[in-house]
């Protein structure tokens, strides 16, 4: 929101400073979304691990 007032305003250095650090918390939510994705495919791994080997019921 900032970033576009900014634009409208003709503020350049306050629309690309803004715009800089909402690209980067969006990297930023990407690596963790990421992270969280690999966590639950090992737990996944491991329960289908447990229920083949007839451990889980």
């Amino acid at each position: 929101m900032v970033s576009m007032v900014s634009v409208i305003g003709e503020q350049s250095i306050l629309a690309l400073t803004t715009f800089s650090i909402a690209l980067g918390l969006m990297g930023l939510s990407l690596a963790c979304l990421v992270w969280e994705v690999w966590i639950s495919g090992g737990a996944l791994r491991i329960m289908l691990s447990a229920m083949e080997d007839g451990e889980m019921k």
